[in-house]
């Protein structure tokens, strides 16, 4: 190798440390905020969703519950659910979902309300059993929540209406089951598809909706 060779080398590998490798400029910093948000958003906050949600289901409810897997965009603020199932306290399957996709965006500063491009629920699956006249299993689900404790200004304010725009809210493919133990002779009756699409649901003042509800 040259001497001019090996001087242009060290020459950029100086000026690389300088320029952008140097803790003392902003621009590193720009660097290193940019790739924690990255990594943080690709890796470590699906990490974190799903066992915080897990754990939260398991220890307020008493009951347990499966995620396949998380997806998080951190640049195009979308988040996916793969395979979540909820299993009652006696282990049948009491709620489920294929897939769920939020995409929330940026505008909801512009609006000044939560805003969202697309929330679609793919193959939501609810298990609905009734026991006696005013016992069933959504009840005992209920029964188990625990009671928020709220101030006084906090219970106030949960009253306003929030404000909300979705673009596009859909269920794709559900389905259920009804079973009721009240007769003699128990019943079963399977309920689906059930297909929701609704278009600009929203909770702001001089906007409108259009939505449109399909259920077989």
């Amino acid at each position: 190798m040259k001497a001019t060779d090996t001087d242009s080398s060290k020459t950029k590998s100086k000026t690389l440390r300088t320029l952008w490798l140097n803790p003392r400029r902003k621009r590193f910093w720009g660097i290193f905020m940019f790739l924690a948000y990255t990594l943080a958003g690709f890796f470590l906050v699906p990490y974190l969703v799903k066992n915080e949600i897990i754990d939260l289901i398991q220890e307020d409810l008493g009951r347990t519950a499966s995620i396949e897997k998380v997806q998080v965009n951190p640049f195009k603020l979308n988040l996916r659910f793969f395979g979540f199932s909820l299993q009652d306290s006696d282990g049948e399957r009491l709620i489920s979902f294929d897939q769920l996709h939020v995409n929330l965006q940026l505008s909801s500063i512009y609006h000044r309300a939560w805003t969202f491009d697309e929330i679609t629920l793919t193959g939501p699956y609810l298990l609905f059993e009734r026991y006696a006249r005013e016992t069933s299993r959504l009840g005992h689900l209920l029964a188990d929540m625990p009671a928020p404790e709220e101030s006084r200004e906090e219970a106030e304010s949960s009253r306003s209406r929030p404000r909300l725009l979705i673009h596009q809210l859909a269920i794709r493919e559900g389905h259920g089951l009804l079973k009721d133990n009240l007769p003699l002779n128990s019943v079963e009756l399977p309920l689906g598809p059930i297909n929701v699409e609704i278009q600009q649901l929203n909770t702001l003042p001089g906007r409108d909706g259009r939505q449109t509800v399909s259920i077989a």
